[in-house]
C-alpha cells in the first residue's frame, strides 16, 4: 500500500512536470534569441555606460536614476530631481514605472551603478515567448509545432525595433496577455470573476509599463466585451471587466504621480505620427529582400510595422491552405461567428485608430478627419497613434501560425513554420546584425564636462541646484543631469515625455530675476552683453558660461 503511494507520487510529479515542460523551453527559447541579438553584455547590471551614450536610452536610465537618488514622496513615482523646485513622475521617462519602484525599495543593497534595462529585455523576449506557447497551445499540443511557432513571432520586427529605443514599448508581451483574455474566453474568461480579476490586474500592469498600452490593451478588451455581449447577453457583466480594467489602471497612475507634477499627457504632433497604409509592407530599411516604400513624414517610423518576408509568406499558405482544405466554409464561419466578429471588430478599430486622424497611404493624404477642438486635444494624449497597429499585428502573427493547424498534418505545418522562420531571419539578419554589433561591442560613456571647475562646483555644498537659464542639445543636458545626480543637486529641466514647458520656463525665470546662492546657471552661446543683466559672477568651462552670485 505504501508502495502504491508513493508511486502515485511519482506519476504525479512526473506530469506536473511534463505540463510546464513546454513552457520553461519557451523561455529557454526567448532567452537564447535575446542573447544572439543584443548579446550578453547589457545584463550586466552594473555596466551603465552603454545607457549613456545618447538617444532615449539615456533618458530612460537617467529617469530611473534620478528617482532612485530622490526622496520618497506620495504619489510614489514623483522625484524632484529633475525639474526643481516641481515634482515630475517616473512614467514621463520611460523608465518602466514597476522596475523603478521595486529597485528602489531595493536601492541600499545595491551598488552605486545599478541598471535593470538589460534584465528588462531579457524578460520581455521570456514573457513573450510564454504568452505565445500559451495561446497557440490552444490549437495544438505538439511541442515541435508550439516552439516553431515561438521562434517564429520572436522575430516579429515590431517588438525588436523598439528594445533599446524605446525601452519600456518593447513590452508587446501585454497584448499578448490581453488577447489571451479572447483566446480562452470559454475555458476561462466565460467566468465573470475571473474575467474582472484579470481585466484589473492588466490594468495595473499596463500602465506600470507604458501608458501606450492602456490604449493597445483597452481596444482589445473592448472586443472581448463585444464577445462577452454575443455569447451572454449580458450588457451590465461585460461592463464590469472594461470598469476594473479603466480603475485600476486610473489608480496606478495616480500611484506613479501621473496626474500631477510637471509633466501634461496632452502634447502636439497628432495626425505626424500615424501609421500609413503600407507599413505591413514598409520595412524602413529593415529589409534584405524588399525596398523602402515612401511615406508622407519621417515622422510615421512611430507606425512601423513591417510584418518580414517570412510572416507574410506564412499568412499567404495559411490562407491557401485554409481557401484549399476547408470544404464548408459556410460553416467554419457560422461555427466561430462570434470570436471572428470580436476579431474583426478590433482589427477595424484599432486600423483607424493608427491610421488617423491624418489617413496616409505612401507619400498621399487620403483623408484629414475633421475633429472638434476637444476630440483632437484628448486624443494627443496618444498623438503617436502609429503604435497601436501593433494589435493588429500581433493578431495577423497568431492568425499565420494557428489559423489552418486543424487542416495541415503535424510535420507539414512545422516545415512550413521554420521555413518561414529562416525566411524571416535572412530578411531582417541585417538590422540584428548591427544590434548585436552594437551591444556586445564595450561603449564608454564621455561627459561634455571635462573642466576642473565641475569638480569643485560639485564639491560645494552650498550649491545644491543647475539651472539651465538656455536650453541645450540632449546629450549635453544627459551629461548635465548625470552629473547632477552624482553630486547630489537638481536640475531645472530634463527631456521628458509630454512635458508642459510654461512651469519650467517661470521658474527659470524667476530664478534668473532673483538668484540665489544655492544655485548655479549654464548658459549657452550667450553675448556678455546680454549677461551683463543677471548681476552674476560668470565663468568659462567647456564651451559653457556659468553664473553664480556669491552674496543673495
Amino acid at each position: 500500500m505504501v508502495l502504491f503511494k508513493a508511486h502515485n507520487v511519482t506519476l504525479e510529479k512526473v506530469e506536473f512536470k511534463n505540463k510546464y515542460k513546454i513552457y520553461f523551453i519557451s523561455a529557454v527559447i526567448g532567452i537564447i534569441i535575446f542573447i544572439c541579438i543584443f548579446g550578453i553584455r547589457v545584463l550586466n547590471p552594473q555596466y551603465v555606460d552603454w545607457l549613456m551614450v545618447g538617444g532615449d536610452l539615456s533618458q530612460h536610465y537617467l529617469g530611473w536614476k534620478a528617482y532612485r537618488a530622490g526622496k520618497w514622496f506620495f504619489p510614489i513615482g514623483l522625484t524632484d530631481r529633475l525639474a526643481y523646485p516641481l515634482h515630475t513622475s517616473i512614467i514621463f521617462t520611460d523608465s518602466i514605472p514597476l522596475l523603478a519602484v521595486i529597485f528602489k525599495i531595493l536601492s541600499p543593497l545595491l551598488p552605486a551603478d545599478f541598471q535593470y534595462f538589460g534584465l528588462w529585455g531579457i524578460l520581455c523576449f521570456v514573457i513573450q515567448s510564454i504568452l505565445t506557447i500559451n495561446i497557440i497551445k490552444k490549437y495544438t499540443k505538439n511541442e515541435k509545432v508550439l516552439i516553431a511557432g515561438c521562434m517564429l513571432i520572436n522575430l516579429c520586427p515590431v517588438m525588436i525595433i523598439r528594445m533599446y529605443w524605446h525601452t519600456s514599448l518593447a513590452g508587446t508581451w501585454l497584448i499578448l496577455l490581453a488577447v489571451t483574455m479572447l483566446v480562452y474566453y470559454e475555458e476561462y474568461f466565460r467566468n465573470t470573476k475571473k474575467a474582472v480579476v484579470f481585466a484589473a490586474a492588466l490594468g495595473i500592469l499596463v500602465v506600470s509599463v507604458h501608458l501606450y498600452y492602456l490604449a493597445m490593451c483597452g481596444i482589445v478588451l473592448v472586443g472581448y466585451c463585444l464577445l462577452d455581449v454575443l455569447t451572454e447577453h449580458k450588457m451590465v457583466r461585460s461592463l464590469k471587466v472594461c470598469v476594473a480594467f479603466i480603475i485600476s489602471a486610473a489608480i496606478m497612475v495616480y500611484l506613479y504621480g501621473g496626474f500631477g507634477g510637471n509633466s501634461s499627457a496632452a502634447s502636439g504632433g497628432l495626425g505626424d505620427f500615424s501609421y500609413n497604409l503600407n507599413g505591413f509592407f514598409n520595412p524602413f530599411g529593415w529589409s534584405s529582400i524588399l525596398p523602402d516604400l515612401p511615406v508622407n513624414t519621417g515622422y510615421q517610423i512611430e507606425g512601423f510595422a513591417y510584418l518580414g518576408v517570412g510572416i507574410m509568406l506564412l499568412c499567404l499558405i495559411t490562407f491557401a491552405s485554409i481557401v484549399i482544405k476547408v470544404k464548408n466554409k459556410k460553416e467554419l464561419f457560422i461555427d466561430n461567428h462570434k470570436k471572428i466578429a470580436a476579431y474583426a471588430f478590433i482589427l477595424i478599430i484599432d486600423l483607424f485608430a493608427a491610421a488617423s486622424p491624418v489617413i496616409t497611404f505612401g507619400s498621399s493624404v487620403l483623408l484629414r478627419l475633421p475633429l472638434p477642438g476637444i476630440i483632437w486635444n484628448l486624443w494627443s494624449v496618444f498623438r503617436s497613434s502609429g503604435r497601436l497597429i501593433w494589435v493588429t499585428i500581433y493578431l495577423i502573427v497568431i492568425w499565420a501560425v494557428c489559423a489552418d493547424i486543424k487542416y495541415t498534418k503535424v510535420h507539414i505545418k512545422l516545415l512550413i513554420l521554420l521555413f518561414c522562420f529562416c525566411i524571416q531571419f535572412y530578411d531582417i539578419h541585417k538590422e540584428l546584425m548591427y544590434r548585436y554589433q552594437r551591444y556586445m561591442n564595450k561603449m564608454e560613456f564621455h561627459s561634455v564636462l571635462q573642466d576642473d571647475i565641475w569638480d569643485g562646483i560639485g564639491d560645494n555644498d552650498d550649491i545644491s541646484h543647475i539651472v539651465f537659464a538656455d536650453p541645450l542639445e540632449k546629450d549635453e543636458l544627459y551629461s548635465f543631469v548625470d552629473y547632477a545626480i552624482d553630486h547630489g543637486k537638481t536640475v531645472s529641466d530634463f527631456y521628458f515625455a509630454h512635458a508642459s514647458g510654461d512651469a519650467v520656463r517661470n521658474n527659470t525665470q524667476s530664478s534668473l530675476e532673483n538668484p540665489q546662492r544655492s544655485e548655479i546657471f549654464i548658459f549657452k552661446n550667450r553675448d556678455w552683453n546680454d549677461l551683463e543683466q543677471y548681476h552674476m559672477d560668470y565663468y568659462e568651462a567647456d564651451g559653457y558660461t556659468i553664473g553664480y552670485c556669491a552674496q543673495e
